[in-house]
């Protein structure tokens, strides 16, 4: 169905067919530019997303739009030789706590908010020590995994975003060297 729109900021709402009280998702605001085609295909993203649904955006760019509720998700792994439980923080001054007590070689699972973010780690309940940071830009909807690694004292935390799209003829195998 081709229609016609404006050039400008818009927000698409995306409901059950039949049933328009249903919202089944409500975009974050994205632009359409004049003179540029546009196609919108509806998609199952739960392959590598923590979103329900997504809405695949071809135009002079390809964007995947999410519901705007909807955050990332974290897989923290506390790898640290010491096998000591890890505090991990989500801000520069260790005020929002992302996991408290990581035990050692346990995921535990948190939700994230999105945007450019320092992570911190810490002993657990000693804010006083701060053993590892990273800086990464969370993107909605992806799911990533901090991994905490090294000897006490000299921590590495590293936070790759988790690949997981199914593979039909092959395995897929996953290394990290932090």
């Amino acid at each position: 169905d081709d229609t016609s729109r404006m050039p400008g900021e818009y927000r698409l709402l995306l409901t059950e067919a039949g049933n328009p009280e249903n919202v089944l998702m409500t975009s974050a605001e994205f632009e359409l530019a004049a003179g540029t085609r546009y196609a919108f295909t509806i998609i199952d993203p739960a392959a590598d997303s923590v979103a329900p649904v997504g809405v695949v955006v071809t135009g002079s760019e390809r964007a995947l739009l999410i519901d705007e509720s909807v955050s990332a998700l974290a897989r923290v792994i506390n790898g640290a030789a010491d096998a000591a439980p890890r505090d991990v923080y989500a801000d520069e001054d260790l005020s929002e706590t992302l996991v408290a007590g990581a035990p050692a070689l346990t995921e535990v699972l948190a939700d994230l908010a999105a945007g450019k973010q320092t992570f911190s780690v810490t002993p657990a309940g000693n804010t006083g020590v701060v053993e590892a940071e990273n800086e990464a830009t969370i993107v909605a909807g992806n799911i990533y995994t901090f991994l905490i690694t090294g000897e006490a004292g000299e921590l590495r935390l590293a936070t790759p975003v988790d690949d997981r799209r199914v593979l039909a003829d092959n395995a897929r195998l996953r290394f990290l060297n932090v």
